[in-house]
């Protein structure tokens, strides 16, 4: 049987797939993140890379963040010559570059019978579910070629549901996925939804992870690494969490003097000493008497939408309802 080239989006795969009997010389870390920045429609693993770097670089000259290295090295050679096993895990960004993989395979008019999959939604040792990748030791995983099986029509079928909810440019699509039946191996569609906590909130204007930091900052200043370790504490097992360093930049553009009402004072931005409080404004947000896009705009990607209040293209999510909305012109 033809040697697997085996892909992992979570960076907790490398060190269990390596333990567990895979070369790391047969493994392709895909270090983006699917849950960050814009997601568009590419047709080839090369222009997505330019159109992901260009944001990444636009990220890192802003915010200082070390992100990001990204490895698509013969990635479109290899697609329609290799046997592929992906490994999906429970998280927001494994779940849409999967779905990013099988759009590539139909781009291209390969055989998705040549991309396999690893389902790893619960424990191997216990059967327990596993809220994230990250939980597995060393060991945890041996690698045998009857785990990885290939993709069926079925589940081709509702990835690239899932591709266009994700890329659409309202997210009206993510609305519908509640209706659509998932197949047994890809229970992914809670956590592709979960792009809603990037959405400002109907009432207050602010994500639901911007809420959360303004929650965990109600009581006073705190060192900024103590807020992303209480956030990470709280939230790291939702399949929607995105990272730390993407959680940093959240938080500080909260504190950007480009606001004009800064919901955080950031004090000593670029050392590790940094601290961070709550401003009046943001409390202001809390008790919901600011709005914060109509204070400060937006301009932002969750997915395929441009929050970009300067075009009047908002949504918003309203968490109620379990819906989005468009905000009124």
């Amino acid at each position: 049987m033809e040697p697997f080239l085996h892909i992992v989006n979570s960076p907790a795969f490398l060190s269990i797939l390596s333990t567990g009997g895979i070369s790391s010389g047969d493994i392709r870390f895909i270090s983006d993140n699917f849950a960050d920045g814009p997601i568009g429609n590419t047709q080839s693993a090369q222009e997505w890379e330019r159109s992901r770097l260009d944001f990444w670089q636009r990220e890192t000259a802003t915010f200082g963040s070390n992100e990001k290295d990204l490895v698509y090295q013969d990635l479109d050679a290899r697609l329609p010559t290799s046997s592929i096993c992906y490994w999906l895990g429970p998280d927001l960004s494994s779940a849409v570059c999967l779905a990013w993989l099988s759009s590539l395979y139909e781009h291209r008019g390969i055989i998705s019978k040549r991309l396999s999959i690893v389902p790893v939604f619960r424990h191997p040792r216990t059967g327990q579910p596993l809220p994230r990748v990250g939980l597995l030791q060393p060991g945890d995983i041996k690698w045998d070629q009857s785990l990885a099986l290939a993709l069926q029509p079925d589940e081709s079928v509702f990835l690239a549901k899932i591709w266009r909810a994700v890329t659409s440019d309202t997210p009206l699509l993510l609305d519908q996925l509640k209706a659509f039946a998932q197949p047994a191996r890809l229970p992914i569609i809670d956590a592709v939804r979960g792009l809603k906590f990037y959405f400002p909130l109907v009432s207050k204007g602010v994500s639901t992870v911007t809420l959360r930091i303004l929650e965990i900052l109600r009581g006073g200043r705190q060192p900024l690494s103590r807020v992303l370790t209480e956030y990470i504490v709280r939230f790291a097992d939702e399949p929607s969490f995105y990272g730390d360093l993407a959680l940093r930049r959240e938080l500080l553009a909260l504190g950007s003097a480009k606001l004009s009402a800064p919901l955080l004072n950031i004090v000593d931005s670029s050392a590790s000493t940094t601290e961070v409080s709550i401003t009046s404004h943001g409390h202001a947000v809390l008790e919901g008497k600011l709005d914060h896009v109509r204070v400060n705009g937006i301009d932002r990607w969750v997915g395929g939408v441009h929050l970009d209040s300067s075009r009047n293209n908002i949504w918003r999510y309203d968490s109620q309802g379990d819906r989005f909305l468009a905000e009124k012109k």
